[in-house]
């Protein structure tokens, strides 16, 4: 699925559920097409986005402005680009069912033009 990245925006995993062709209980990895500096997003494995079966939250710690791939949302690492955290039990590739995303623009007041893309 394909997510833009441009303004707050949660949402339920599954067909009918979201715009955005994201299924429930597929996604397992993240091809970040851009992202600002600042920029967040997270995921968990409840429907209602609760975090009892597991949370993965990226922080994007500079502008993405080439691809980058975040190849697991089962582990916890940092890089210069990025910083991911599981906490709430983890074990989430395969497992998302809710997603929150919360662009750098969105908290400073002016959107670029952002992009997610999740995929198996």
């Amino acid at each position: 699925c394909t997510v833009p990245f441009n303004v707050d925006r949660q949402f339920k995993m599954g067909s009918g559920n979201n715009n955005y062709g994201c299924d429930n209980d597929e996604i397992r990895s993240a091809k970040i097409l851009k992202a600002g500096k600042g920029s967040v997003f997270s995921v968990t494995g409840r429907p209602d986005g609760g975090f009892g079966q597991g949370r993965t939250g990226v922080t994007f710690k500079r502008a993405i402005l080439l691809p980058i791939t975040i190849s697991s949302f089962n582990r916890s690492y940092e890089t210069a680009d990025v910083k991911v955290e599981v906490s709430h039990g983890g074990g989430l590739d395969g497992s998302i069912s809710y997603a929150y995303f919360r662009p750098a623009s969105q908290q400073k007041g002016k959107p670029p033009v952002e992009e997610a893309s999740t995929g198996p």
